[in-house]
C-alpha cells in the first residue's frame, strides 16, 4: 500500500499492488473483491451489479508470482494494472 499523504484517506492518492501467492481466476478475484468491498461499505444492488462488470472488464486470471496494482485517485477512481500493464478503469 502506497500513499503520500500523512494518513490513509479516500481523499488523497494511493496505490494498492498485491504479487500472488497461488494462482486465481478472474471470476474467483472479482467475486472476493465484491464479497471485500461490501464487508467495508454496503452498495446498492445496482451499484454493486456496476462494479463487478467493471472489475470483470480489469481482472485477469493471475498465476502464481504474478502481481496486479490498481491506482486510485479521488475524482477520478481507479486504474488497474495486470503485471504492469494497464486492463481497466473503475470511475469514481
Amino acid at each position: 500500500l502506497w500513499t503520500d499523504a500523512k494518513e490513509w484517506s479516500y481523499q488523497a492518492p494511493f496505490a494498492l499492488s498485491i504479487t500472488y501467492n497461488m494462482d486465481f481466476s478472474r471470476q474467483d478475484l472479482v467475486e472476493r473483491s465484491l464479497e471485500e468491498i461490501q464487508a467495508i461499505h454496503a452498495l446498492p444492488e445496482a451499484e454493486s451489479k456496476k462494479l463487478q462488470a467493471y472489475l470483470e472488464t480489469a481482472f485477469r486470471d493471475v498465476k502464481k508470482g504474478e502481481r496486479i496494482t490498481a491506482v486510485f485517485s479521488p475524482k477520478k477512481g481507479a486504474t488497474i494494472y495486470h503485471q504492469g500493464r494497464f486492463t481497466g478503469a473503475i470511475p469514481s
